[in-house]
């Protein structure tokens, strides 16, 4: 009977996680499509109100989850960035490695693509975006909702990176192009790193730090590329 129930909620918070993520992905559609975008300065305004609008409603949705975590992290915050620093690491190697693999024969997936453009003209925009609000909504979205779900923290930790992973190739599936679906790997491998901080830490803004240390650092790579 026990069993039944936990495959029963299970179920539930599968069904809650996907739903969490088609709102994520619903405000986002909605609300870019409303807002005028003529000209640098209302893409830079427009966008920045999309993104808070978005963070502020899932702040709403995780209340009870984020807010109390905030006096731990403030007394243990260094300690986990110390502690998990090696983990995240190898992390960003692994992504390192295999991106370079994958874009020696497929170009970069049309996520990034996006990215970079946005980067170059809408900076502003970008850093505040990149650094300080995607990292929050993303890490709520998918480490938060499926934490209990699962009882091996391992399939936590391997569901958690797929779905992480999969939203960042989301339009390789809708620009039909599968190979983009490789990119998967490098993005995984990310997520493999914060889910897993994140389930030892037990404290999200642990794992909402390193992903900001993580777009902050593909930031400097990129510009580094750029300008060098």
């Amino acid at each position: 009977m026990n069993k039944i129930n936990h495959f029963i909620n299970m179920v539930k918070d599968i069904i809650k996680e996907l739903g969490i993520i088609f709102l994520y992905i619903f405000i986002s559609l909605s609300l870019n499509f409303i807002i005028n975008k003529r000209n640098k300065l209302t893409f830079t305004l427009s966008s920045l109100l999309v993104d808070l609008i978005t963070l502020i409603v899932f702040l709403f949705i995780f209340r009870k989850e984020i807010f109390p975590q905030i006096k731990d992290f403030k007394k243990n915050g260094f300690k986990y960035i110390k502690k998990y620093f090696i983990f995240y690491l190898i992390s960003i190697i692994v992504m390192i490695i295999s991106s370079k693999i994958i874009n020696k024969y497929y170009i970069l997936p049309n996520n990034e693509l996006i990215n970079q453009e946005i980067i170059l003209k809408y900076p502003f925009y970008a850093i505040i975006s990149l650094l300080f609000i995607s990292p929050v909504i993303e890490e709520l979205i998918f480490r938060v909702t499926l934490k209990d779900t699962f009882k091996h923290q391992s399939m936590y930790i391997l569901i958690t990176s797929l779905l992480f992973g999969s939203l960042h190739v989301l339009n390789s599936l809708i620009n039909n192009n599968v190979y983009e679906l490789l990119y998967l790997i490098p993005y995984a491998t990310v997520g493999v790193s914060l889910s897993y901080m994140y389930i030892k830490s037990d404290n999200i803004w642990t794992s909402i730090t390193f992903h900001s240390i993580h777009n902050l650092i593909c930031l400097l790579i990129f510009l580094g590329g750029i300008y060098a």
